[in-house]
């Protein structure tokens, strides 16, 4: 459903990849918000490009043919209009990814980033996203987050760079013309060790501040803009560096 006031007139190329009947989800709805949306987006300039995947199939094989087509477009568009960066909250692949055809997914990310395409996902082989929380009560001062699950210890992950999480606000559109808001006061770990659970939120908000970046410098390479954004990020005790927005700009 592409007409939540969020980001309705921003999703500028929209398919449905073998969905069948489904018309929306809890988290289309929410993701899209958090890159583009008007007052819940990091980057509500940006234009998106949607590729909807059976998720409930738990088959990496979707995944690749829709960053596949993401691909292709970039062929025919004139250079000013190019995909830049895919956001992907799922796990495709990887340990402690259920999906199947998960090497198809590899090679698909393979494919993007030699096309100058920063794909973004919730793996630990490739991905170098991981989380933090706000403080609700000082939510622009970057020093006051926490790397890690909310209400849990500091927790560092080494190579990766961690996004806010929670608490969050994300647009919900269940059915035609009506529409709503969620409010989230954050994720939990989850029994699996592996699992990346609560980390679908980290990945558009890095995704829109990439898109950020690049609405300044469109001359910089993926492998440059991802430099900046761990050159810039704020250095916590524990070790962990957290992404800083406005450094990073």
């Amino acid at each position: 459903l592409l007409d939540h006031p969020e980001y309705a007139g921003k999703i500028v190329s929209y398919y449905a990849l073998d969905c069948g009947p489904h018309t929306t989800s809890m988290h289309g709805p929410a993701m899209t918000s958090q890159l583009v949306g008007n007052q819940c987006g990091t980057a509500p300039g940006a234009n998106l490009h949607v590729v909807a995947v059976p998720s409930w199939k738990m088959d990496a094989s979707y995944y690749a043919r829709a960053l596949d087509r993401l691909v292709a477009y970039n062929e025919d568009a004139p250079k000013d209009q190019r995909i830049r960066v895919v956001s992907v909250s799922a796990q495709p692949s990887g340990k402690g990814s259920v999906y199947g055809n998960q090497s198809l997914w590899d090679e698909a990310v393979q494919r993007a980033q030699a096309r100058g395409i920063l794909v973004l996902d919730c793996t630990w082989h490739h991905g170098f996203v991981s989380l933090c929380w706000l403080d609700p009560h000082d939510r622009e001062r970057v020093q006051a987050c926490t790397p890690g699950f909310r209400n849990g210890p500091p927790e560092a992950d080494q190579g990766h760079i961690h996004v806010p999480s929670a608490p969050r606000t994300a647009a919900e559109a269940h059915e035609d013309g009506r529409f709503g808001y969620a409010y989230d006061g954050g994720g939990r770990r989850s029994r699996n060790a592996t699992s990346k659970g609560g980390y679908s939120d980290t990945i558009p908000y890095a995704a829109g501040i990439l898109a950020l970046g690049w609405q300044i410098r469109p001359d910089l390479g993926p492998g440059q803009m991802k430099e900046l954004l761990f050159a810039s990020a704020y250095a916590h005790e524990s070790g962990a560096k957290i992404v800083h927005p406005v450094a990073f700009i």
